[in-house]
This record gives C-alpha cells, structure tokens and sequence, in this order.
C-alpha cells in the first residue's frame, strides 16, 4: 500500500462509505471516482500505476469518438465511464469494452458502470481474442515498466510496456487517445 496524505484517506473512506450503499445512484458514482483512492489498498506506485483523475478523465472524452469503445489497463473505468455519461454519441450510448488484470479493481468497475462489458484478464493474454474494429481505443496505461519479450504485442518488440499497449491498441481500433 502507497502512504496516503490525511486528504487522500478522509476521502478513501468517504468513498468506502459510499459504496457500502445497496444501490449507487450517479452521483454516488461520480463521488467514488473522485475519491477512492489506488493507493489504500494497493502498492500501485511500484508498478507506474496510478488512476487518471475525474476531471482529466472527463476532458480526455473530447478526443474520443465512435460507439465501439476499447478500454484497455481500465482500473475502474473512470475513462469509460465519463465517456459513457458525458458525451452523446449520435443519440445513443456507446458500446464498451474494459479489459482490467486486477479482480478488485474489475468488480468495483463493474459496480459504477455496469453497462461495460468488463474482461478480467491480462491484455496481452486477450488481444488476440478482441475484435479489430473498435472506433477508438483508450487508455491509461502503466507506464515506465520494462516488461520481457515474452508479452506479445503485433508489431512492437521493444519491452516498453505503454509502448505494447499502444501497439495492441492501434491493432484493434481506428483510432487511439492515450494519457502516457
């Protein structure tokens, strides 16, 4: 576990509060994706994982686009989801894929945007089973670790693993909005 300031841990628990709720209304979700924290429960700093914050989420929406959407290294979903919520595409809601190795991290996604198919996988076990026709592929990846040669991207053979992401994500889709 990451050490939290006294903010960051008054606001894990408000978010903890929140969740022990039976039903989530939308905005006990946006409240949970602003405060609930990585770090409490998981030593994320060590492996360049670290959440995207709700208002950069919301504002990395405006260069998404498309109705089939490919949420790869999701966490919880904050990308899909502000996407989901805050942009209208053509009169209707997207359809989107999250693919998250962490089972927590998963179920808690699947709480605050169910209506995301959520994969709970490894991406570089999966690919080769996602379709390649997704509009646009999204992404926050871990980023500055070495990984081996063993996980597989199309192309990229380097060992960077944002770089393998990257890879995967222009096999399977059109387009591709990053935050590295």
């Amino acid at each position: 576990m990451s050490k939290l300031t006294r903010d960051q841990a008054r606001n894990h628990k408000k978010a903890l509060d929140i969740l022990s709720k039976s039903e989530l209304t939308f905005e006990d979700k946006v409240e949970v994706y602003r405060n609930w924290h990585e770090g409490a429960e998981s030593n994320n700093t060590a492996l360049g994982a670290f959440f995207t914050p709700f208002d950069m989420a919301s504002d990395v929406t405006i260069d998404m686009h498309g109705k089939k959407i490919l949420d790869l290294c999701a966490g919880i979903g904050v990308l899909s989801f502000c996407y989901y919520h805050f942009r209208d595409v053509y009169g209707s809601r997207p359809n989107i894929t999250c693919v998250e190795l962490n089972l927590k991290y998963v179920e808690l996604g699947k709480r605050l945007l169910p209506e995301a198919e959520w994969i709970c996988a490894d991406v570089f076990d999966v690919w080769k089973d996602l379709p390649n026709n997704f509009d646009c592929v999204v992404s926050n990846p871990p980023f500055g670790n070495k990984i081996g040669k063993d996980s597989k991207s199309p192309r990229y053979t380097g060992n960077e693993f944002e770089y393998k992401i990257m890879d995967i994500a222009s096999h399977l889709g059109e387009f591709g909005t990053f935050i590295v």
